[in-house]
């Protein structure tokens, strides 16, 4: 049986700049607990980690999909015989502010691109990288100014392994799938996925969180006790409240 288009779900309007910024403003975790909330329980992107420290970034998916490289084309002579090939258009046809999300199964033998092609994208300004697979030159790729998440360091470039086959299309990232659009949060403990139809009440809500957990650590810093401050009971939300109206 074959599946067409019509055999996905709809898509949502990709995310827009304004609950992106918002989104940034939260935690990865903060967003999970958000997403646990309507049902979505496996949306963080497990085994990929930021190369360097204080990542943060949120923007809509512009996606990449990879399969295994076939020994016949993965030729040392690749570029010449391929110069207009999808990974080169990929680094061109990301939009500003989007994050390039790339599907590379997981693959740990080759990178996807390196400490070159990571400052031309640095240059175009996305928002940044999410790759089920390696780059090259992780220390190059981090010094560049573009914000990676990954598997780690590989020495091999992508045609010993990779084969871009797609973009701006579904994919699935370290188990989960990635429509084109949705919200890429990262932070430095990794990246989540939040689907574009949720993303502004998603936002909204882990804004809302991030700025009580911040008035309730102060508290607890101060001596409050964990029991009713954290969650809170119905006299420390009254409290919070409260003060809130006030500020």
């Amino acid at each position: 049986m074959n599946f067409g288009p019509d055999s996905l779900p709809a898509e949502a309007a990709p995310v827009d700049a304004a609950t992106c910024a918002l989104l940034a403003r939260a935690s990865v975790s903060t967003v999970a607990t958000a997403l646990f909330r309507r049902g979505l329980r496996a949306m963080f992107l497990p085994g990929l980690v930021p190369l360097a420290p204080g990542t943060k970034f949120a923007g809509p998916a512009f996606t990449l999909r990879a399969i295994p490289m076939r020994p016949d084309l993965g030729t040392p002579d690749y570029m010449t015989r391929f110069p207009e090939n999808l990974q080169r258009a990929a680094l061109d046809r990301c939009p500003q502010g989007a994050v390039l999300v790339a599907d590379c199964f997981g693959e740990t033998r080759a990178g996807l691109f390196g400490g070159i092609l990571a400052t031309h994208l640095a240059n175009r300004r996305i928002a940044g990288a999410v790759i089920d697979g390696c780059v090259r030159d992780a220390h190059e790729v981090a010094a560049s100014g573009l914000a990676v998440l990954c598997r780690g360091s590989a020495a091999a470039g992508s045609q010993a392994m990779l084969h871009v086959v797609g973009l701006d299309q579904p994919i699935g990232v370290a188990g989960v799938s990635v429509f084109p659009g949705d919200a890429i949060l990262a932070d430095p403990a990794g990246a989540i996925v939040v689907p574009a139809a949720l993303a502004p009440a998603i936002a909204q809500e882990a804004a809302e969180t991030e700025a009580f957990e911040l008035w309730a650590k102060a508290r607890i810093a101060a001596g409050a006790p964990l029991a009713g401050t954290y969650p809170p009971d119905a006299a420390t939300r009254a409290l919070y409240e409260a003060e809130q109206r006030q500020a």
